[in-house]
This record gives structure tokens, C-alpha cells and sequence, in this order.
């Protein structure tokens, strides 16, 4: 059987290389972004599970800061975890020592912000709490 980056390779060479398939009505389905939800998003939430000293970057776009695993809504080289951030996130409770999310908000709908918000509370030794401030 064959694997599914072979079938991707595949797809991609049919499309002259680009990443996007166009379906109709200009919706785009990115290849990339299918491949990092359902097939490496998984695998590394099972191979990064046990890692100490996690820190997470939320919309980290097409860069990597060093030493941090990257979330995003669209998939990437970059990507480790193609989600949705303003819905509840598959880690546990206190997984991430550190979450960076710089200009993110303003691309969650401002009904879903308090409640993100809330998610990315930390309880740690070094943990800042949100709403000890506001």
C-alpha cells in the first residue's frame, strides 16, 4: 500500500508543484494544511507528550522561534500543530511552561477572547495569572 507522502508527492507533480488545488468557486484546499491536521498534528502530540520544559508559540506564521513548538491554523514547514486556537486545545494542564502568542488575538473572534484567555492560564512555579490583574 502505498504511503501517504508518496500519494501527496503525487498529487503535488499532477499540480505542477503548487500546494493549493482549486475546487470550484475559488475554495482553496491547501495540501499542507490537510497533511499537518490529520497526519503530523497527531503523531506529534504523541512524540512530544513526555518532553520537559515544553514551550508553545501560537500563530507563529513561517518562522520557528528556538526552543519552541509551533501551533497554528494553517500548516506549514514550520508547523507542528495545525489547530484551531480559539477552541480548547488538546494539551493537559500545565503542559507548556511558556506560551508566546504575539498578534493572535486580533484573529480570534472577540466573543472567543476571554475564553482563550483562560486556557492559556499557567499554574507553575513561575505562572502569571490573567485575572489576578484585570
Amino acid at each position: 500500500m502505498p504511503s501517504f507522502r508518496r500519494i501527496a508527492r503525487a498529487v503535488l507533480s499532477r499540480l505542477g508543484g503548487r500546494s493549493a488545488v482549486r475546487i470550484g468557486r475559488g475554495v482553496e484546499l491547501r495540501l499542507v494544511t490537510i497533511w499537518g491536521r490529520f497526519v503530523k498534528t497527531p503523531l506529534n502530540l504523541v512524540y512530544n507528550k513526555n518532553r520537559a520544559h515544553r514551550r508553545l508559540e501560537i500563530g507563529a506564521g513561517g518562522s520557528r522561534a528556538p526552543g519552541f513548538e509551533t501551533l497554528d491554523i494553517v500548516g506549514g514547514r514550520n508547523v507542528d500543530y495545525v489547530l484551531d486556537a480559539s477552541k480548547r486545545l488538546p494539551f493537559a494542564d500545565s503542559t507548556f511552561e511558556l506560551i508566546y502568542a504575539s498578534h493572535v488575538l486580533e484573529h480570534i473572534p472577540w466573543y472567543f477572547v476571554e475564553d482563550v484567555l483562560e486556557r492559556c492560564i499557567i499554574y507553575g512555579p513561575s505562572s502569571f495569572d490573567f485575572r489576578k490583574r484585570v
